[in-house]
């Protein structure tokens, strides 16, 4: 499972006027997971990244990214998915 707690803060001239905080989750199984890539999001500040694309029960895509502070941690997440048998970078059919 993927879990995000999200706290978006909106500031006028440097001063706290609303905070708005949100939890949700995806669940990551092998049986509907299409692929898993590693990479980069490009902004502002770019930042290593996990491209997860999953199909939901009416075989519809959907796509998952998980950005990082630093590679590091993209890079453990890479090897976790590998060891739980997911097909990373690879385009290899996942392990069953």
């Amino acid at each position: 499972m993927v879990y995000i707690h999200h706290i978006l803060t909106q500031r006028v001239y440097g001063v706290k006027v609303r905070e708005q905080e949100t939890h949700w989750g995806v669940f990551v199984d092998r049986g509907i997971v299409i692929d898993v890539e590693p990479g980069m999001v490009y902004g502002w500040r770019d930042r290593p990244a996990v491209r997860i694309r999953y199909s939901d029960e009416a075989s519809k895509q959907h796509t998952l990214i998980v950005s990082f502070n630093h590679a590091g941690a993209q890079a453990d997440t890479a090897s976790l998915l590998r060891q739980m048998g997911f097909a990373v970078g690879s385009g290899e059919p996942p392990l069953m």
